[in-house]
């Protein structure tokens, strides 16, 4: 099987062609798609797509989407080119709907889900996006869905939660963890806008590329149920973790104290306090996330570290 990642340079992405590499080397992977220029960048990833397919021949393949800058904070206006690409990939992959190809869309469950209760989420529950993003992403979503229905392609939408590891994107409000080691190393005080005691289910990005790896296998080897061709998958831990519980960890691994500024307001508070989440659809793929919170944090601080020396 060969894999295609989209958005390689990601946090997500970086991980799972990392991962890929090790087991089966990528071909016809794009090296650098022109992101800020919509209609030169259109034209990059339907070529590399029909160049990827057409290179792969009768060996099965799999296409993972894992690009986009997007955030919580952006507006529309600034995601609408992220849907053109996505759109663009979709038309591309019509051509080839006789093919033995899936899917993968990773979205994100943080943004799908407004948690207003101490109610268990998983993908049985309503999605009810309040932000931009959200609303993009489910917009996102329906277009894999549909698409999936109309071509028989399959297509796995993999939600995924608070992911960190390496390559993290430090322009986005995410990133707790590299953010952390970034204050313990140039011993600079983070400001924390949620009490320390708020908690969210965090995800090495070298764990959620396993269960993206092993779901494609079971794509192939029909060992997944879809329903009109599309199956969602929550990507997450088993446990959440309190920002407490992620500060201590982070001075465990740095041998020094966070620095921390809470700066609570009442429009904060409207942030909840928990994000109680579970995957009920294949549940046995949560026993791949075997890396434990020292072991994440250390492998962020190497990053952090490598980044600074970069810089310097």
């Amino acid at each position: 099987m060969q894999t295609l990642v989209i958005g390689k340079g990601g946090l997500i992405g970086s991980s799972l062609e990392r991962l890929l590499q090790k087991s089966r080397p990528t071909k016809a992977n794009p090296s650098v798609i022109p992101w800020d220029n919509e209609s030169v960048a259109i034209n990059a990833l339907q070529n590399a797509t029909r160049q990827f397919i057409q290179g792969c021949g009768s060996e099965k393949w799999s296409i993972v989407w894992s690009a986009g800058t997007g955030n919580i904070l952006s507006t529309e206006d600034e995601l609408k080119s992220e849907t053109n690409y996505l759109l663009a990939i979709l038309d591309s992959l019509r051509e080839f709907r006789t093919h033995d190809g899936v899917l993968f869309f990773i979205s994100s469950a943080g943004a799908m889900y407004n948690p207003k209760t101490s109610q268990t989420i998983d993908e049985e529950s309503e999605v009810d996006p309040i932000t931009p993003y959200g609303r993009t992403k489910l917009k996102q979503e329906k277009l894999v869905l549909e698409f999936a229905k109309n071509t028989s392609f399959k297509c796995i939408i993999g939600r995924t939660v608070s992911v960190y590891g390496p390559k993290q994107n430090l322009k986005k409000p995410q990133g707790l963890i590299s953010k952390l080691c970034i204050s313990a190393l140039t011993n600079k005080e983070l400001e924390i806008f949620v009490p320390i005691s708020t908690t969210r289910n965090y995800l090495y990005s070298g764990d959620v590329a396993k269960m993206i790896e092993h779901c494609l296998m079971m794509a192939h080897e029909d060992k997944i149920e879809f329903k009109n061709h599309s199956l969602i998958k929550i990507l997450c831990n088993s446990e959440s973790s309190s920002i407490a519980s992620i500060c201590k960890a982070t001075e465990v691994v740095m041998r020094k104290k966070v620095l921390l500024r809470l700066k609570l307001s009442a429009k904060n508070q409207l942030y909840p306090p928990h994000f109680n989440i579970r995957s009920s659809v294949l549940p046995d793929l949560s026993g791949l996330c075997q890396t434990t919170l020292i072991a994440g944090v250390g492998s962020v601080r190497n990053d952090v570290i490598q980044r600074i020396q970069n810089r310097n």
